[in-house]
């Protein structure tokens, strides 16, 4: 269900188990999940083959969408621009985070048919966003050592950092067709606060809201902390000794971090 402010109430026998904010990811030109025929007009192209990119939709709550939508029976588009995206034997596909990554669309947080997976990572087939684990190359992954959900995917080269509630994991490309990523852990105390407090500042820097801090972590998996004053006794942590105790953790999925590269910028909402 939904809240009045909008965020997606995912829920177990009527009691709020998380609250999220929706997630989108814009896969490149060729998808075959989007199957566009002659008889869209504006679209172009054959039956297997789109002359746009697809938007990706995930909200914790409702199924994968895709936008813009052609059902893959080859019917006319909906009147609301997007459809479900075809998920093979993956029924009622849900996901809480998504990312177009090395030809691919990845998905964490799953849940497949009525089974949540809030370690799983699942990826499609190459330039193909579908899921659909009958098509090879697509696959999935659960990151054991943490115990926590799995709330964002965020490129930082050459890796694809995946954030959990509880930790936080390196994923890497293998160059192999029948395992295409290897994973590693980074940390299992460290968390992210919430799906949207997170913010690439340069190709090989993320500024990051997470559970003791605002910290700046590298490529190299190491973390800086944000707002450190030392003292000839102490240290004084700007950030975790204000922003961090005053904040309502129920409310930590509303927060929005933003680079704004002109002004050189972390913003927060």
């Amino acid at each position: 269900g939904y809240s009045s402010a909008g965020e997606a109430l995912a829920t177990i026998d009527g009691n709020v188990t998380d609250k999220s904010m929706p997630q989108t990811a814009v896969f490149p030109a060729g998808s075959p999940a989007h199957n566009p025929t002659s008889n869209i007009a504006g679209y172009g192209g054959s039956a297997t083959t789109l002359g746009l990119p697809v938007m990706v939709i995930c909200n914790n709550v409702d199924p994968v969408y895709v936008f813009p939508a052609a059902p893959s029976d080859g019917t006319a588009a909906q009147e609301n621009g997007y459809t479900e995206l075809h998920a093979g034997s993956l029924e009622k596909f849900v996901a809480k985070t998504c990312v177009s990554w090395e030809g691919r669309m990845i998905y964490g947080n799953t849940q497949e048919g009525s089974t949540r997976h809030p370690q799983r990572i699942r990826w499609s087939a190459l330039y193909d966003a579908s899921p659909d684990p009958a098509k090879p190359g697509s696959g999935y992954f659960e990151i054991r050592e943490l115990q926590g959900q799995l709330m964002r995917f965020e490129p930082l080269e050459p890796f694809l950092v995946a954030y959990f509630s509880d930790g936080i994991a390196f994923i890497e490309r293998t160059g192999l067709r029948s395992a295409p990523h290897s994973f590693r852990v980074l940390s299992t105390n460290r968390g992210l606060m919430g799906p949207h407090s997170v913010a690439q500042v340069s190709p090989s820097e993320h500024f990051l809201i997470a559970t003791d801090g605002f910290f700046v972590m590298n490529g190299s998996g190491s973390f800086r902390e944000v707002g450190v004053f030392q003292t000839e006794n102490s240290s004084y942590h700007k950030w975790h000794d204000t922003f961090m105790r005053s904040l309502d953790a129920d409310d930590a999925h509303r927060i929005q971090v933003h680079y704004d590269q002109q002004c050189n910028e972390v913003k927060i909402i």
